[in-house]
């Protein structure tokens, strides 16, 4: 199951020559940990599978220990730090921050929240940070250890003048190992972590940041540029986090044509989040290259319902580029065409998925909703050669 990478970036320039340093757009950044549920912080959290067996850096658990070990390696600016969860009830989670491999004398790391919810740290990570300095971590036990979320603590933040007006803007080190100046590079691998940071600025001056979608959110992987109102800004941010620098820029743009004027779609490209409706399915866009998260075919019918079909960007509209003052012609939508992917699930069984695929590869979950109404699941028969019947069933949303 795909999930959409979420939110929307960010930024301006403060033009006037009165200012000194800050008049070319240069904005001075201060670390700070944050608390665990922080929206700027939800992208960031890593996805850490247990070790299949005892890592051969680690020399000894701690002595206390009295649950199954679980074992992780988690990957940290270029090495590997190893954490052990004790499955006794509740669960204890140590980690060997000191880089050493030796937990003998090492105390459980403290929750970092209500006692069930396995939330833990924050820990300093030493020489994980630049110039050696720690990182922090926090860190979620998902099952007695089955699953681990590895998250940074904290991100550095700080206030942005932008034609006339004060924005709160943060940078997070998706990795956790110092480096704050990692744009998004596309396509993005489905199979490797994510690479990039994250970047958050308060768009409504609220005091928050939020992540509402599809295009109104303030929080988005850390893009090349990106765009307030009408106008494109390219961000720099320090290698070490302490400032950023915006200044305007001009992306060049092409047009996409997708040959239905019923499509919406969401994109992730070199400057941001961009979300297309209307316009007859040919839209004005930044040029760069593309991924689309998310996307729906919209039909209204003889009696005023509305179907829709919601889907993913998969296929061609995996990765695409756009060109300036080009028009890129990406066929989508009807004739759809039913595929079923069939593979093992464990136990002897048999996974059936099922999917509408679109003129580009696209692919859309089956069956339309109606007036925003979730529809049935589908059916489905198995049939032998001769073709008698031999099971019949109904697919399962998710």
């Amino acid at each position: 199951m795909r999930h959409a990478l979420l939110v929307l970036v960010f930024v301006g320039l403060l033009a006037s020559a009165a200012v000194p340093a800050l008049a070319q757009g240069e904005f001075p950044l201060k670390y700070a940990d944050a608390r665990g549920n922080d929206p700027v912080l939800a992208m960031a959290r890593r996805i850490v599978q247990p070790a299949p067996e005892k890592p051969v850096d680690l020399k000894a658990l701690p002595k206390d220990f009295s649950g199954q070990a679980k074992y992780f390696s988690i990957p940290l600016g270029g090495k590997q730090v190893l954490a052990v969860v004790d499955a006794s009830k509740p669960p204890k989670l140590y980690v060997d921050a000191a880089g050493k491999g030796d937990l003998s004398a090492a105390e459980p790391v403290p929750a970092g929240g209500p006692e069930n919810l396995g939330m833990y740290g924050p820990v300093a990570i030493a020489g994980g940070g630049p110039q050696g300095q720690a990182a922090r971590l926090r860190f979620h036990v998902l099952g007695d250890g089955q699953l681990m979320l590895v998250c940074p603590a904290g991100y550095v933040a700080g206030e942005a003048k932008l034609a006339g007006q004060t924005y709160r803007v943060a940078v997070v080190c998706n990795s956790s190992d110092g480096r704050y100046d990692r744009p998004l590079q596309l396509p993005l691998s489905r199979s490797a972590p994510p690479e990039f940071n994250i970047f958050a600025i308060d768009l409504n001056q609220d005091g928050k940041f939020d992540r509402s979608m599809p295009i109104g959110g303030e929080v988005a992987p850390l893009a090349k540029m990106t765009r307030i109102k009408d106008t494109y800004y390219s961000l720099k941010v320090a290698p070490d986090g302490s400032s950023v620098r915006i200044e305007k820029a001009d992306p060049g743009m092409g047009t996409i044509d997708v040959g239905t004027p019923d499509a919406e779609m969401t994109a992730l490209c070199d400057a941001g989040f961009q979300h297309f409706s209307g316009s007859g399915g040919k839209w004005q866009a930044p040029a760069g290259r593309y991924m689309v998260l998310q996307m729906g075919l919209a039909k209204t019918d003889a009696a005023g319902a509305t179907w829709k079909l919601s889907g993913s960007g998969s296929g061609k509209l995996e990765s695409f580029e756009i060109r300036p003052g080009e028009t890129l012609a990406l066929k989508i939508g009807p004739p759809l065409t039913v595929k079923v992917d069939a593979g093992p699930a464990g136990d002897g069984t048999v996974s059936l998925a099922m999917a509408l695929e679109g003129q580009a590869g696209e692919r859309y979950t089956p069956g339309a909703a109606k007036d925003n109404e979730d529809p049935s699941p589908p059916q489905f028969k198995i049939l032998n050669e001769a073709g008698k019947v031999l099971t019949t069933g109904k697919f399962e949303f998710g």
